[in-house]
């Protein structure tokens, strides 16, 4: 499948020509879907990659949990830690995932970087590699100086021993 991105140009004649062409929509709102969809496109053609990091960010929850990290209730009660926010992500598209399709994310962790580590997602549809994700996290606590903000901590060794 090849896809178009809206975002080069939402025209409605152009997306029409596209569509009776045959070919898939990359959108990225649901303003662009509405668009691909009054030129006539098929809903089955078209991929809307923010899902991909929607899955992403799942996984890594999932992945916390299956390690057998405690709530973040719980480490903010034992260590201050609130989270795991994402402070980077990146994604290489490697083929298009259609409406109903069955995906599997495999997640690890790539690298350790003090306060910040790489998670590594990949995403497969049955043997297919679909996408090679990244994100970039920090453990975080209130920053005590000013409580509206966070700030990146150091992952206790024994929450580190877990997620290895």
């Amino acid at each position: 499948l090849v896809c178009y991105a809206v975002k080069a140009n939402s025209n409605l004649a152009v997306l029409n020509i596209l569509a009776r062409l045959g070919s898939g929509f990359d959108i990225v709102s649901g303003g662009e879907l509405a668009r691909v969809i009054a030129a006539g496109g098929d809903p089955a053609r078209i991929v809307f990659y923010p899902n991909f990091f929607r899955w992403m960010d799942s996984a890594a929850r999932h992945y916390f949990e299956a390690a057998g990290l405690p709530s973040w209730r719980e480490t903010e009660a034992t260590d201050g830690i609130i989270g795991a926010p994402l402070v980077d992500a990146s994604a290489r598209f490697r083929a298009p995932a259609s409406y109903g399709d069955r995906i599997a994310v495999e997640s690890s962790i790539a690298e350790w970087r003090g306060r910040s580590f790489v998670m590594r997602h990949l995403i497969r549809r049955g043997g297919e590699l679909l996408v090679e994700g990244t994100e970039t996290r920090i453990f975080a606590r209130v920053n005590p100086e000013d409580p509206t903000r966070i700030q990146a901590v150091e992952l206790p060794e024994r929450f580190r021993l877990l997620l290895c």
